[in-house]
């Protein structure tokens, strides 16, 4: 994959020239060594900022599950709207849940580097990205859904215990079909 040197000038959200979207005008494309690194390395910063266990790495990954659960919200949220009749509210919804999405982007571009923020797995490439995903939905098919529909079962939430199984049925699919497109690669 061959990325253009660093620009600084570029936009939020912007498409770079190779067709790659970057979602902060700080975020670099640039490669990235074998194997985890331990800071945010990138052109602007000429040594790398140790960003592994501080802070501000557990306040990037807040950010980045508040501003994707947010998003996700919106988006039902203009569903909502829609039914209801209000179709310039469900807009306005829709516009901010797509920028809640570029907000996201944005803080996971700098999490990079240290990995899914769920799995810790290293991502930014193709491969890389599908071997994290298809273990985030294993790991939530067999172990995070199946202690939950325990829970609501034990707390007599039969429905809802039902719906966390029928989750663990389509994160399995979700893991077998990202597996599938790894091995395609």
């Amino acid at each position: 994959l061959h990325l253009p040197a660093c620009r600084h000038d570029w936009p939020l959200a912007s498409i770079l020239p190779c067709g790659a979207p970057t979602f902060l005008s700080a975020g670099c494309p640039t490669p990235r060594p074998p194997g985890r690194l331990t800071g945010y390395e990138c052109a602007r910063y000429p040594h790398p900022v140790k960003l592994q266990g501080t802070q501000t790495h557990a306040n990037l990954k807040a950010a980045y599950a508040a501003e994707s659960a947010a998003s996700v919200m919106y988006r039902w949220s203009a569903q909502q709207a829609d039914v209801e009749g209000f179709p310039e509210v469900a807009k306005r919804f829709t516009a901010i849940s797509e920028a809640k999405v570029g907000q996201a982007m944005g803080h996971l571009q700098y999490l990079e580097l240290l990995g899914d923020p769920a799995t810790g797995l290293v991502i930014g490439d193709a491969l890389d990205n599908l071997e994290a995903a298809r273990v985030g939905e294993s790991n939530k098919a067999s172990e995070m859904f199946p202690s939950f529909a325990e829970t609501a079962r034990e707390e007599g939430l039969s429905e809802i215990a039902e719906w966390f199984e029928s989750a663990i049925r389509t994160d399995e699919g979700h893991a077998d079909k990202f597996a599938a497109s790894r091995d395609e690669l």
